[in-house]
């Protein structure tokens, strides 16, 4: 295996991923990619610029230096893409919406929190409830990061936004590191959920448990994708927040796991 190319495991290695090997062409396309936000972008590329890392050709394409392209082709050669290829379109209205959302939810179940202060502590059932929610609500993208998933209503809802179109995410740990006599009926599911359009990646360290709905609402919390954890039978309990820059951050510790090469992706 080459050994991980330059800038790797930062924003700048992300943009240089984005651009060479998942074909991003415009800044609309690697904001997309990377989920960085805008003044970020646009201090990733002006830094890259300056390394004289990447430039932009007379059609305004974007490119990467051929030394570091070459980099980051040896590096993911006969890798397992952990991510779809197409760049995904968030539309701000969309993530508004989500926000309106979350603030008819509360006022619904007369919750004090208050969304100006953009993070809030909800427990028990008010967690599940907000998380099939929200996941229900989303428009562009689900990424869910859990230890544990198998079949239940979380779990579901996630096949059935794949299967109307959402880009869905699962990084989870395999079959493999449950008790053998769960592990085939979880293999069989995790196929199933493949089988209607998540994207279900594996890694053996997953211990936390993430909801990242349209790069706009993370949920942290204990909560597994288990009919014991979302039925009510063990107390759980979470953060949830809408602060962009910490969204940003949670998208990227993710993504950095997602990139790590013992992170594999499901097979048939």
């Amino acid at each position: 295996m080459s050994k991980e190319p330059t800038y790797w495991g930062s924003w700048k290695g992300r943009v240089i991923r984005a651009i060479a090997i998942d074909g991003a062409h415009s800044w609309s396309e690697i904001r997309g990619l990377t989920g960085l936000w805008e003044n970020t972008l646009n201090r990733v590329l002006r830094e890259l610029y300056n390394d004289h890392m990447i430039y932009q050709n007379p059609k305004g394409t974007y490119c990467v230096d051929e030394g570091l392209r070459s980099e980051y082709a040896d590096f993911f050669q006969g890798s397992v893409e952990p991510k779809a290829k197409a760049t995904p379109k968030f539309i701000e209205k969309d993530q508004e919406e989500l926000f309106s959302y979350i603030e008819k939810w509360k006022d619904l179940k007369k919750l004090p929190f208050d969304l100006g202060h953009k993070h809030f502590f909800l427990a028990a059932q008010y967690l599940d409830e907000l998380s099939k929610d929200l996941i229900t609500e989303s428009k562009t993208e689900v990424l869910v990061v859990n230890p544990f998933v198998d079949m239940c209503a979380l779990s579901e809802i996630m096949r059935e936004k794949a299967m109307k179109g959402v880009s869905v995410t699962l990084l989870t740990r395999p079959p493999e590191a449950d008790p053998e006599q769960y592990r085939e009926t979880k293999r069989e599911y995790h196929l199933n959920m493949k089988q209607d359009g998540v994207i279900v990646v594996y890694n053996k360290a997953v211990h936390a448990k993430i909801i990242l709905i349209d790069r706009a609402v993370a949920i942290v919390s204990s909560m597994n994708f288990y009919s014991k954890s979302t039925g009510g039978a063990s107390w759980e309990a979470g953060l949830v927040t809408i602060d962009k820059k910490v969204v940003a951050e949670v998208l990227g510790a993710v993504w950095g796991v997602l990139d790590k090469r013992e992170s594999k992706g499901v097979s048939e």
